[in-house]
């Protein structure tokens, strides 16, 4: 009888990845995880759905809870929220602080600038691109500003709060006229120099 010859098995000799390359794979994976959940959640509220994940009790026990904007997983801490005297979660607000601001900051500065157009083109009689400063003609629409006669110090220069009154009450009847800042408070300077004179002179 004929002896058969054991063949050897090749062995395919495999490199352990490195720690770096180790953590570069995992970053990648939970952001590919990231990513889709944040592609599920806007499908379900796109259908109206309400995810599981939004329930108080396991948003308080898991101590995380997902952004509705960026769609990212963060602590509790990270989120406007509160609690009752029991220490229970009552409310959590749905987008994450980073978010919240952002948002309230672009659309508090888009309303502001509405309000002081509308202020601008009902006081100064034209329209925005053809209104100018009545003292020096500045056409500038950013420099512009509403001054009234009334005060004789900063508080003549209309603010955000001024804007927001007189479009709130639908442009009520009050002497405005339109001044770029340098008229502006070059008249409060003149103002000041005629009620408190230098005492030399």
């Amino acid at each position: 009888m004929k002896k058969r010859k054991k063949h050897k098995k090749h062995i395919e000799i495999r490199h352990l990845p490195s720690e770096a390359e180790m953590k570069a794979r995992d970053k990648k994976i939970m952001e590919e995880i990231e990513n889709a959940r944040a592609e599920h959640l806007k499908k379900q509220r796109a259908q109206g759905k309400k995810p599981k994940e939004y329930s108080l009790n396991v948003i308080q026990k898991k101590g995380k809870s997902v952004c509705q904007d960026c769609g990212k997983e963060k602590p509790i801490i990270n989120f406007y929220s509160y609690y009752n005297d029991l220490g229970e979660l009552i409310k959590i607000f749905p987008m994450c602080k980073v978010c919240d601001r952002k948002h309230h900051r672009s659309g508090r500065s888009l309303v502001i600038e509405a309000q002081r157009k509308g202020c601008l083109e009902h006081y100064g009689k034209a329209k925005s691109s053809k209104l100018c400063c009545i003292s020096c003609k500045n056409n500038d629409f950013r420099a512009l500003v509403l001054f009234s006669s009334r005060h004789r110090n900063t508080r003549a220069i209309a603010t955000d709060k001024t804007y927001s009154m007189l479009y709130n009450f639908k442009y009520p009847d009050v002497k405005y006229t339109v001044l770029c800042f340098n008229c502006a408070y070059i008249k409060i300077y003149d103002y000041k120099n005629q009620t408190h004179p230098n005492k030399g002179e």
